[in-house]
């Protein structure tokens, strides 16, 4: 028996959208696709706030912020903060006060904003007003700002003078993840933006430690007034020695 134009018509049709709907229900599943982070074990961490939405980091730590994707698109797995009232605070205790060396890393991933021109994602500020201003900070400027636009700068207290490097303008744009790690051996101050040293300065000197709390996208510029940074904030680290050139590209990865 022959089937009819129209018959085969009918039927090549529903095949074709029997096909798409198979297609369009494998591509909804890819999208729910979780990437694990690599889990990062180098030796001399003595501090770390990974933001993974799990209250589980520490007895230090105070988060303001709201838990958002990171950077490989992971929900709930980092913090944004809105450069207002939001904040992180870790009280001060012995294992974020290294003394004969030091790295500093955390990702950020900036918006478009003017600040203040020295505005603040990792700061121990100095127990007084004015210099050395800070026990150790990273700092950010934005790209809105009248000048310096786009800096990334690392300060820290030695031997009680104030020490700094900074990188070129324009090192960052908006909306972008940046992995910012700083180290300090007591003879070299080193800045890292997605493992490229960025800056470095030969200081020699013993690090400053302050009866201060650390705080993340937040400072106090004076007494009750707070310079705070907008964006997103993820795996902040310290470690009690200055990592070397390969260890700062696994915190990269």
């Amino acid at each position: 028996m022959k089937l009819s134009t129209l018959t085969i018509a009918f039927i090549a049709l529903t095949c074709f959208s029997c096909g798409n709907k198979k297609e369009n229900k494998k591509n909804t599943t890819e999208s729910n696709v979780v990437i694990e982070e690599k889990k990062i074990t180098i030796e001399g961490l003595s501090y770390e706030l990974l933001f993974d939405g799990i209250r589980k980091e520490g007895d230090y730590d105070e988060v303001v912020g709201t838990y958002t994707e990171n950077r490989l698109g992971n929900k709930k797995k980092a913090l944004s903060m809105d450069g207002l009232s939001e904040y992180v605070k870790i009280e001060n205790h012995d294992n974020i006060n290294p003394k004969k060396g030091l790295t500093l890393s955390i990702w950020y991933k900036p918006i478009s904003f003017k600040g203040s021109g020295n505005d603040p994602i990792i700061v121990k500020p100095f127990s007084g007003s004015g210099a050395p201003f800070a026990q150790y900070h990273l700092n950010v400027t934005g790209n809105e700002y009248i000048k310096s636009k786009g800096v990334f700068k690392f300060g820290l207290s030695i031997n009680g003078k104030y020490s700094s490097i900074k990188t070129a303008v324009n090192t960052w744009t908006p909306d972008n993840w940046y992995n910012i790690t700083a180290t300090y051996d007591g003879l070299v101050m080193k800045l890292y933006v997605n493992g490229v040293l960025k800056n470095s300065r030969a200081i020699e000197g013993q690090l400053d430690v302050y009866n201060t709390d650390l705080f993340i996208g937040k400072n106090e510029v004076k007494p009750n007034k707070f310079i705070n940074t907008p964006g997103t904030y993820d795996n902040f680290r310290i470690y009690n020695r200055a990592l070397t050139k390969e260890e700062v590209n696994m915190l990269n990865e």
